[in-house]
C-alpha cells in the first residue's frame, strides 16, 4: 500500500506546531532543511521552470496563459476548437479551470418570487463551423460576461415551434 500523507491543511497545522517535522526535509541532500529552505528552493525552481518554458518575464507568465485553456471541439476535431484562450481560475475557484478542463455552461440563478438567471457557454448558437456564430460566445465566456436568461411559466404566444422531450 502506498504511503498516506496528510492533507494540505493538516500539513500546515503540523508544520506550524513542529517546524522540525520529519517530512520537512529533502532526503536527497546531506543537510536537514527547514520550511524556509524548502520554500526558497521551491520558489527558485519555479522561476527557473518559468524562464525555461516561457522565456523572460512578460505577459506569457500570467496565470491565464500558463494554465493553457483550450476549448476543444466536442468530437476532438483539430481546428474546430478555440485554442489558447486566456482565462483566470483554478480547480478551487468558482471559475474551475485548470489544464484541460473547466466549466462549459456557467449559470447564476436568483431564486425568489420571480426567478432570474444569467448564463454563458464557450461556443456559439451554430454547430456549423462555417457560420460567423460558430464561436460567438467564447469571448463572453472568457471574460465572465453572462446573458440574462428567460424563464417562462407558460409557453410564449409567439413561439415559432416547440420541442418536447419525452422519456420512455
Amino acid at each position: 500500500e502506498a504511503p498516506r500523507y496528510p492533507s494540505r491543511d493538516r500539513m500546515i497545522e503540523v508544520i506550524k506546531a513542529d517546524p522540525a517535522f520529519f517530512m520537512v526535509d529533502n532526503i536527497n541532500t546531506e543537510q536537514k532543511e527547514t520550511v524556509s529552505d524548502l520554500a526558497t528552493q521551491s520558489f527558485k525552481d519555479a522561476v527557473e521552470y518559468m524562464l525555461d518554458r516561457y522565456g523572460d518575464q512578460d505577459e506569457s507568465w500570467k496565470w491565464g496563459w500558463v494554465m493553457n485553456n483550450d476549448i476543444n471541439h466536442v468530437g476532438q476535431i483539430p481546428g474546430f476548437g478555440a485554442m489558447d484562450v486566456y482565462s483566470s481560475g483554478s480547480y478551487e475557484a468558482i471559475n474551475a479551470t485548470r489544464f484541460g478542463y473547466g466549466p462549459s455552461w456557467r449559470m447564476v440563478v436568483e431564486l425568489g418570487p420571480e426567478v432570474k438567471g444569467w448564463g454563458v457557454y464557450p461556443g456559439g448558437i451554430s454547430g456549423n463551423p462555417g457560420s460567423p456564430n460558430y464561436d460567438a460566445f467564447v469571448e463572453n465566456w472568457r471574460t465572465g460576461q453572462h446573458f440574462e436568461l428567460n424563464f417562462y411559466r407558460e409557453k410564449p404566444e409567439n413561439s415559432l415551434y416547440e420541442i418536447m422531450l419525452k422519456g420512455n
